[in-house]
């Protein structure tokens, strides 16, 4: 940044930003993410999300080209570096195996190294971000500042939403079942190994057993979902009240891979309208699945 001009970075630089260039197989892409930063800032307000802006970067030839540009987490305010590593490299798992494994793992990690309050800041990410449509929630998506025993999460980073274009499988593996344990009511084995589910097919069940896989409990996950809704209408208005003008621009034929629009709709037009369609499809049985959960262990304990 020079004079406020974002410019590329000299090689003798510490870059301070990262930049996203548009996408000629995706069109809209890095509007609908730019988007979907801004609702996820609202959708968890005491959470830490990227700040990011739809911009100008002014290159070396006089010339400029729309961008995202990504404010850096991992840069102190001077430009010094600041140590941060993803899950994959906690976990021991090489870059290319970024979508091998289950969600489950990461949960077990953050449990050790932050405790229960580390696993349900992770459910929550994860549930906003089923929310806006983005199914590409991998390892190298989230990482950890500090040591094994003195770390937090980083910001929320790399939140396209993915459903609108081309991925439909959820990046990693959840079980949808539990068989319960009648001797230890709540508790149980989940059945066989973590699936990689199209994201046509979430729904309360299976991100219910999500939440349980992580070892949440029923109020627990009812908690983190009913705050999610009530924050749905401030991710709206974010999005919608945004002074990005290139929000208005029309969103055409290919703003979606199940959904077009008929040619009248700007793109935060089509991404509010997708979160408010998708929040019955996904969460709309979370309150009824629950009671039957309930009443089965309830059931168990009788008998």
């Amino acid at each position: 940044m020079e004079d406020g001009k974002l410019r590329p970075a000299n090689y003798w630089e510490t870059s301070t930003y990262i930049v996203k260039l548009p996408s000629d197989k995706m069109p809209g892409l890095m509007e609908y993410e730019y988007m979907s930063i801004v609702a996820t800032h609202a959708l968890l307000p005491t959470d830490m999300t990227v700040n990011a802006q739809l911009t100008k970067l002014h290159l070396r030839d006089g010339k400029t080209r729309d961008i995202l540009s990504i404010e850096r987490f991992d840069r102190t305010a001077e430009g010094g570096k600041i140590h941060f590593e993803e899950l994959n490299q906690r976990l021991g798992k090489a870059s290319k195996d970024r979508y091998e494994g289950a969600y489950s793992e990461i949960a077990n990690y953050i449990r050790e190294a932050m405790e229960q309050e580390g696993v349900k800041q992770f459910y929550a990410r994860l549930l906003s971000q089923f929310l806006l449509g983005n199914t590409d929630s991998h390892f190298k998506n989230f990482a950890l500042f500090g040591g094994d025993n003195d770390c937090a999460l980083t910001p929320n980073y790399d939140l396209a939403p993915t459903v609108n274009f081309q991925k439909s499988h959820v990046a990693l593996g959840m079980r949808g079942e539990q068989f319960s344990d009648r001797n230890n009511p709540g508790k149980g084995s989940f059945t066989g190994n973590p699936v990689e589910y199209d994201y046509d097919k979430l729904d309360a069940r299976i991100l219910v057993t999500l939440g349980r896989e992580f070892g949440l409990s029923n109020g627990e996950i009812k908690t983190i979902i009913s705050e999610l809704k009530s924050n749905i209408p401030a991710a709206i208005e974010a999005v919608m009240h945004d002074p990005c003008e290139m929000l208005d621009q029309l969103a055409g034929h290919n703003a979606g891979r199940n959904k077009q629009t008929n040619g009248h709709t700007t793109y935060r037009e089509d991404f509010c309208n997708r979160i408010e369609g998708r929040w019955q499809k996904l969460f709309g049985g979370v309150d009824k699945y629950i009671e039957r959960l309930e009443s089965k262990t309830s059931q168990c304990t009788v008998r």
